[in-house]
């Protein structure tokens, strides 16, 4: 091991060795080529070759394809393409690029081929291979029309014969600054220097000018009134308080503060003012200096920016409302849109340090208190000695500092100037209708104009300032503001704006020159670096961020390095190849960093989507006529509109369930309209709300009383339902709760969790009615402890967990539903401790919550029993509430008695299922609260446009079930709607357009006077449209859905740049995806899968100049969503293929598939032979399967299922149970077996069984043969209690196994999982182990084959043997059954011997009137019947083996101690199957 261990460790030094020789060996091309290249001191318009020089010599996956495919020297060897192109806009060879042609010249020729080899290299690249490659060097139209787009950018941003910065200044560039991703700078404090900090202030008389109170109005300026509002509340505050220092000499400070006092800027405060913190230290700030420099006198000079750390203020006070979530982003700016013959100019002021013009109240400047104290000479009290300065401007480093100077400089710009408020451009809202736009951000007014090309005269007149310019001046003048003249435009038709500049002639906002240049510098400097630090990564990613604001899909490009950066932290790293790709890629595409706003909109808007098996997108022109249609009611048909049942002869023995939204529709049973409420209707476009019963009961009545009532009901859960039990105590359980409480449509739920420990009768003496007194079950709880007591035994402390984990997830479940606006009920006993609990009386005092009182006799219950239902419904409680019984004869009363298992029986366990009386009552006041909230089809709400989008909108997704933000949706989309009119279609998506996010790629549909927030996007109403399908399509591989929406996306791109108009446009694009949406929003992803598509959508991007600005909907208005049927024999088998496969990946049943392929083959015969590919992945799956076989049903658990449903009078289910498991029937052989195809021979005691179209014989009849004396009575007279003909079982199969299960439930026998195959399995298994003849138990069981017989034979008994059942053993003592077995051996099983003596005896009270004349008969081997087994020849000897075989049930069946409801069984017929109540 030790060998091993050394191995491997020497292996792994070895691979981290290579991996870094390969970085290296790529780093020296690198280091090597930007060495040179700085010293030879080019321009940047020399930058493009030298790249394009180097990207050739590169060591990476970009060197490898530019040389192997995209040389600009020359064509690849294979000139002819190996793929259709079909018009595509990419990739374009740069060998192709020629100077004189489509806008390419001598100057941008290196530029432009740089630029067409990394957008090649991003769309081509990601896999495994290249994809698109060779390249086809034939230019079509629009890549003729991309070559100029290229060209013109370049020759916009890059030629220019500035040189670039030595690599000592590039790397110094590198160093200096490290900036966030908004592109501002983040520097390291410095020690403060009072002679540099000086020359940055404001002069004398221009700090503190005014108090900011004068321009602050609303909320803002009453938040100013009184500071101490605004602390945090003591236990909010943090334990540990930081501290912060100031960075400065005593000199130094006592000069600063000097200085800041005669300017205005600082004061001195008192101690007792200054707010603490809850350990009573004063709260007091720090400050510290950052580089700066500035030209004075022509000269450069490198100063201090003076900067109060105000961290300790901050973390102690709240933020004041106000406008610092509506700030103006630069990314807004490019959704502008300019026409073919309109021009920009901007006219722009600017405030000299705002920050400092505006002083704050005094009862403010002890919470800017600074933690060094200074010389009271600084302030003229030199007889105060030290005392505490403080800052009385407005301190940059507040928190709300931004937002006290935005709110002061536009009430400055718009109200005291009068500039239209209509015309702000801010973060949140739409961007402004008409011509002129206003940007104030913090210091600065800019005004944008967007006019007719400008003439003569009109360029005479930009000469001067607009009127709204002039009179913001003479206010700023009247204020005595000064500002900064350095900064003024005046009719400029290009100019900087938040670090970007504005061409109002060529329609382009783009990154600043300045910043570019310095991009460039800096980023030739990071690869001529052997290692970089985490400090220069982070400068350039914050740099290549601010860049992508300008062109937002270039953000795609970053993807490995912010791998990188997290790698930094601990040391410095060398440049993975994959990262030098990427810097390289984002600096020689950093050129093309701008928005095109005279790119025209597309008069054609586009959806796509996509499946697990292809996608597709559609596109639309004009508006529909008539949009949310509610479909008409459908005929009403004489069946269930789910099973297909018929109603002939129903209507009189039960009622029909309705279509909870009124389609039209009718049901046999609740869970039939359960799940036709999930999909089936033809109005499942409307919301229905729906109602879920947790805890319901076996029979939950109140799940159908609703169901009957029109609501929509979820499938009730409780561990009693036959056929589908729910346990929430294990995962399964869990996952299934989860999944129905985030079901959209959940509108209300109804708890009743158990109270057997929350009971108050607990602990109290009972009288038996013997008239002895005995203690009953032991008090497990109390008032002061409801949720149970510390110390208890081991069986109560299970006990009273289970309960509290039942109770604490009912009390969160109503807190969760009543805080989403929907309703909750919890039921629980009127003297339950769970009315004590704490929880229970908040959720009283937070108001909303009624209490209602009743009892079970007042709706028709047979005993009283006082219940307390919880609930948040007005109408509940009218309908429900009865605190005082009139009294009702003919109540039953309540008695305890000893049972024969020695426990004691109460029977208040007969009153746990509520009366029928109570649940129509029930469920008629939530059909009626439900409904008056509802708008119509579902409910009464009156019919009109909000009321259909709300049915439409609710419930659509999980996060349309908070009732506050649907109504903010339907707002919203309501508003859409208003904007979408028949025959002003380009209009409107110009409309849609001013509706941009923050970040000008996508559209948020808004409320009109809100303002549109990050976290809440509103759908858009695509169904408005008339869409018309343009492209349908499967996919080559399989792929995550996220992945296979966003390539939709990518399709549609591709196919809309086909065409040279589509050049320079804006196209609108509606997904389905949020994921999709947000991915396309922001440019990248963090899936690497999407990312690498999104470089594909980025590359296209940027060659065309074309922009995709997203919009979401939801998936049922996504017209793309619907999918076509399949148009040939081929394609129904690709489809059905991917079907099959994705159960295979989803891990479903194997069954589900063969009984696809198996209905397609019956009921098209045509398509036998035409299903190739869906045969075989079936096949493929089939040999790779492991089949989950049925566990083997020891013979003597059937006596015991056959005894109780005889005592129960189902003569027919004991019949059934006892021929399947001695003939060994099949389930389908068993349940279609007529009673005149059994014939007992009572002379020769023989049973013949008579089989039709059986699985191995279907055109021949089969007969099985047993001989048996007692089996043959039973038989026998089991069939004088039938009908003479027809089916033994009567009923659906469904009720069987409903049945069955209930069995299986009653003898806690479920760790077995026993199923119907059981029955067969065990039968076989157990004649086999007596016999040991396989010919007999082949041929009884007709296999065809003996070596399948032998495997499934040997399988079961090993099976067995594992299983507890098999278990079996006999013992001495009391409770030792006649044959000498006691169930207590079984693991999990009840110990039936102690409870009842003799536990099997069906000859005795259970089977004496089935047999006839029973008696006893002495001697092994005899049953007690008299007849042996071993007479029979070949079946087993079932005698020897038990003894007494068919004592069986006892009186742990009988009628009186087992009454038939117990099970869910009725007497003259299965309960199940009947859903009356």
């Amino acid at each position: 091991m030790s060998r091993l261990r050394l191995a491997l460790t020497q292996a792994k030094m070895w691979l981290e060795a290579h991996c870094e020789r390969v970085c290296l060996s790529g780093k020296r091309s690198a280091v090597t080529f930007s060495s040179d290249f700085f010293k030879e001191r080019k321009s940047y318009a020399d930058l493009g070759h030298h790249l394009l020089d180097f990207v050739k010599k590169l060591d990476s996956p970009l060197g490898h394809f530019v040389r192997s495919f995209c040389d600009p020297a020359q064509p690849t060897p294979a000139a002819e393409a190996t793929f259709d192109r079909k018009g595509d806009l990419l990739p374009i060879h740069p060998s192709v690029v020629r100077p004189g042609q489509h806008g390419v010249t001598q100057q941008n020729l290196e530029w432009v081929q740089l630029s067409l080899s990394l957008i090649n290299f991003n769309y081509c690249t990601g896999w495994s291979k290249p994809i698109c490659v060779p390249m086809d060097t034939r230019l079509s139209a629009n890549q003729c029309a991309a070559l100029q787009e290229v060209a013109r950018t370049v020759d916009d941003n890059i030629l220019d014969a500035d040189i670039l910065p030595t690599l000592s200044e590039a790397k110094a560039a590198l160093q200096s600054k490290r900036y966030d991703y908004s592109g501002n700078a983040v520097e390291y404090m410095q020690e403060l220097e009072a002679d540099k900090v000086f020359p940055t202030w404001p002069r004398q008389g221009e700090a503190g000018i005014r108090c900011i109170t004068e321009f602050l109005t609303g909320e803002v300026q009453e938040a100013m009134q009184d500071p101490k509002q605004w602390i945090l509340p003591e236990d909010k505050q943090p334990v540990a308080s930081k501290r912060s220092l100031v960075r400065a000499s005593d000199r130094e400070w006592l000069k600063i503060c000097t200085e800041g006092y005669r300017r205005g800027m600082m004061c001195m405060v008192d101690d007792k003012d200054v707010p603490r913190d809850r350990s009573g230290h004063l709260v007091v700030n720090g400050a510290g200096g950052v580089k700066k420099t500035k030209m004075v006198n022509g000269q450069e000079k490198v100063l201090q920016r003076f900067i109060s750390v105000l961290i300790p203020t901050n973390e102690h006070m709240l933020e004041l409302p106000g406008a610092q979530d509506t700030l103006p982003y630069v990314g807004m700016l490019t959704a502008l849109h300019l026409g073919p013959d309109e021009e920009l100019y901007m006219e722009s002021e600017d405030f000299s340090s705002a920050f400092n013009l505006f002083s704050v109240p005094d009862a403010w400047c002890p919470f800017f208190a600074y933690s060094k104290k200074v010389d009271g000479a600084a302030f003229g009290k030199p007889e105060l000695g030290k005392v505490r300065p403080a800052l009385r401007v407005i301190p940059m480093g507040w928190k709300s500092a931004v937002t006290l100077v935005q709110a002061a400089v536009r009430h400055i710009v718009f109200d005291l100037t009068g500039v239209p408020r209509a015309t702000s451009i801010e973060k949140g809202h739409p961007i402004p209708e008409g011509k002129h736009y206003t940007v104030v951000y913090l210091d600065n007014f800019d005004e944008i104009r967007v006019y007719q090309k400008l003439t003569a005269e009109l360029e005479s007149s930009t000469a001067s300032p607009t009127d709204t310019h002039q009179k913001f001046n003479e206010v700023c003048d009247g204020l005595g503001l000064p500002r900064n003249g350095s900064k003024q435009l005046i009719g400029a038709l290009a100019g900087g704006i938040q670090g970007g500049e504005f061409d109002g002639v060529r329609g382009t906002i783009k990154v600043g020159r300045d910043k570019l240049k310095n991009f460039l510098a800096i980023s030739m400097a990071l690869l001529s670096a052997p290692t970089v630090t985490e400090f220069q990564i982070r400068h350039w990613i914050g740099k290549a961020a601010f860049i992508a604001t300008f062109r937002r899909p270039l953000f795609s490009i970053l993807q490995e390095v912010f791998e990188l950066l997290e790698r930094c932290r601990g040391k410095a790293q060398v440049l993975p190849p994959s990262v030098v790709d990427e810097i390289f890629c984002f600096t020689g595409l950093a050129v093309h960093a701008q928005s095109e706003l005279r790119a025209q909109v597309s008069p054609e808007i586009s959806c796509t989507d996509a499946s697990p098996t292809g996608g597709g997108s559609a596109v639309a022109v004009k508006f529909k006529t008539k949009s949310l249609v509610v479909p008409e009611e459908v005929e009403e048909r004489a069946q269930c509109g789910c099973c297909g049942t018929g109603f002939t002869g129903m209507e009189d023995e039960r009622r029909l369930y309705p279509c909870p939204r009124k389609c039209g529709e009718r049901f046999c049973s609740a869970l039939c309209v359960a799940d036709h409420s999930d999909g089936a209707c033809t109005r499942h476009d409307f919301y229905a709300p729906k109602f879920g019963e947790r805890f319901s009961g076996p029979r939950y009545p109140l799940s159908k009383a609703c169901g009957l009532a029109g609501i929509a009901i979820q499938r009730p859960m409780d561990k009693l339902v036959p056929g589908d039990p729910w346990d929430i105590l294990t995962s399964e359980g869990k996952e299934r709760l989860a999944a129905a409480e985030s079901d959209p449509s959940l509108k209300a739920e109804h708890w009743a969790p158990e109270c057997r420990t929350f009971s108050r009768a607990r602990g109290r003496w009972i009288q038996l009615p013997d008239g002895n007194w005995i203690q009953g079950p032991r008090q497990v709880r109390s008032p002061e402890e409801p949720w149970g007591f510390q110390e208890l035994t081991r069986g109560d402390s299970v006990a009273v967990r289970q309960g509290n984990l039942f109770m604490r997830k009912a009390l969160r479940a109503l807190v969760r539903r009543h805080l989403a606006g929907g309703l909750a009920s919890l039921e629980h006993p009127y003297n339950s401790y769970v009315w004590d609990t704490e929880e229970v009386d908040e959720m009283l005092q937070s108001g909303g919550w009624f209490v209602t009182c009743y009892s079970h006799c007042c709706f028709g219950g047979d005993r009283i029993k006082w219940t307390q239902l919880f609930h948040n419904s007005p109408f509940l409680h009218r309908a429900l509430h009865k605190p005082d019984c009139p009294g009702h004869s003919d109540l039953r009363g309540y008695r305890v008695t000893w049972g024969s298992d020695g426990q004691l029986s109460f029977d208040t366990a007969l009153e746990s299922e509520y009366p029928w009386g109570f649940c129509t009552a029930y469920a008629g006041a939530m059909a009626a609260h439900l409904r008056s909230i509802t708008p119509e089809p579902v409910g009464d709400y009156p019919r009109t446009l909000e009321s259909l989008l709300y049915t439409q909108v609710r419930g659509a997704t999980r996060g349309l079930q908070d009732e506050q933000y649907v109504i903010r949706v339907v707002a919203a989309v309501c508003h859409t709607l208003n904007k979408m009119t028949e025959g002003a279609e380009a209009d409107h998506l110009r409309w849609l357009l001013r509706q941009v996010g923050l970040r000008g790629t996508d559209v948020r549909i808004s409320i009109p006077d809100q303002q549109i927030t990050r976290e809440e996007v509103y759908p858009y109403p695509a169904f408005r449209w008339l869409w018309k399908t343009v492209l349908s399509y499967k996919w080559a591989a399989e792929q995550h859905i996220n992945v296979l929406e966003v390539t939709a996306v990518l399709t549609e791109f591709r196919r809309r740049l086909r065409s040279v108009d589509n050049m320079n446009t804006r196209f609108l694009n509606v997904v389905d995806s949020l994921v999709t949406y947000f991915a396309l929003t922001k440019g990248r992803s963090g899936s690497k899968r999407m990312n690498r598509t999104l470089r594909r959508v980025m590359a296209l991007n940027l060659a065309s100049k074309s922009v995709l600005v997203s919009l979401w909907t939801l998936s049922k208005w996504n017209y793309a969503d619907e999918e076509d049927l399949p148009t040939d024999a081929s394609h129904l088998d690709a489809i059905l293929a991917e079907y099959i496969n994705s159960l295979y990946q989803q891990g479903d049943s194997l069954t589900q598939a063969g009984w696809l392929l198996s209905g397609m083959k019956r009921f098209l015969p045509r398509l036998r032979y035409q299903l190739p590919t869906a045969q075989q992945y079936y096949q493929n799956w089939l040999r790779d399967h492991v089949p989950l076989r049925a566990t083997p049903m020891p013979w003597l658990v059937v006596k015991a299922f056959a005894a109780v449903a005889w005592q129960n009078h189902h003569y027919d289910l004991a019949l059934l149970l006892l021929l399947s498991y001695v003939f060994f029937l099949r389930t389908t052989e068993f349940l279609t077996l007529p009673v005149e195809n059994i014939v007992v021979d009572s002379r020769s005691n023989q049973i013949v069984v008579t089989l039709e179209k059986t699985k191995t014989s279907k055109q021949f009849q089969q007969s099985l043969v047993l001989r048996h004396r007692g089996l043959a009575k039973i038989v026998a007279k089991a069939l004088t209690r039938l009908p003479l003909k027809g089916p033994i079982w009567r009923f659906p199969p469904r009720v069987f196994r409903e049945s069955f299960t209930l069995l299986v439930n009653h003898f806690h026998l479920q760790e077995h999982a026993f199923s119907l195959y059981s029955l067969r399995r065990g039968g076989a298994t157990h004649t086999y182990a007596r016999s040991r003849d396989l010919h007999y138990v082949a041929l009884q069981g007709r296999w065809r084959d003996l070596r399948t017989a032998r495997i499934y034979l040997d399988d079961a008994r090993a099976t067995l043997a594992s299983s507890a059942c098999g278990q079996v053993r006999p013992v001495r003592g009391q409770g030792r059954s006649c044959a000498g077995v006691s169930m207590s051996d079984v693991s999990g099983a009840p110990n039936l011997d102690q409870q009842h003596g003799c536990a099997w005896k069906i000859a005795g009270r259970a089977a004496s009137s089935a047999c006839g004349q029973v008696r006893p008969v002495r001697g092994q081997g005899r049953s007690c019947a008299g007849v042996s087994m071993s007479d029979v020849s070949g079946a087993p000897n079932l005698d020897q083996q038990h003894g007494c075989a068919w004592k069986i049930a006892g009186r742990a069946v009988l009628g009186h101690l087992l009454p038939a409801g117990k099970l869910g069984l009725s007497v003259d017929k299965v309960g199940p199957v009947r859903e009356s109540p």
